[in-house]
């Protein structure tokens, strides 16, 4: 498997399962942690490789640049990985769910949660476009490309007409 047939396959992982409060999804949190550190350990050990002449390359010095950046990008997602274990682990603590004041309180352990596990998504998505040697849009940038506006919505209904 290359790398970025690993790239794409934990990608692919953490489309498929999601994390939801609860023990299967403390399990399934675990286990994409791992699986983010096994890649970034990957990449760093190509660039590596790449680097002393051990991998064959055109141009050695910019492919282990290009998997160093892929590697530091793949940490930053494993840096919110760990950063929404905190939340999750609230979020899944029973006695929040026994009192309405605790469900309210678990409601920003849940938005935590999200808002990190999204994160870690756009910046492996980033990886990507890193290895590719495509550089993405800022998130918060205009696109270059104007969509179409939306169809126009079908008129109400109306019985007999």
């Amino acid at each position: 498997m290359t790398s970025a047939e690993a790239l794409d396959a934990v990608l692919d992982d953490l489309r498929t399962y999601r994390v939801d409060p609860g023990a299967g999804g403390y399990f399934t949190a675990l286990r994409q942690v791992d699986l983010l550190a096994h890649l970034a350990l990957r990449f760093t050990g190509d660039a590596y490789h790449t680097h002393t002449g051990d991998i064959e390359s055109d141009n050695p010095t910019q492919d282990a640049l290009t998997a160093h950046q892929t590697a530091a990008t793949i940490g930053r997602a494993f840096a919110h990985y760990t950063q929404a274990l905190p939340a999750l682990t609230k979020a899944s603590d029973p006695a929040t769910q026994t009192t309405l004041k605790g469900q309210v309180a678990a409601l920003t352990h849940h938005s935590a949660l999200r808002r990190h596990l999204d994160t870690a998504q756009r910046t492996l998505d980033e990886a990507r476009h890193v290895l590719k040697g495509v550089t993405p849009l800022p998130t918060n940038s205009p696109s270059s490309t104007v969509a179409e506006p939306p169809a126009a919505p079908n008129p109400p209904h109306r019985p007999g007409r």
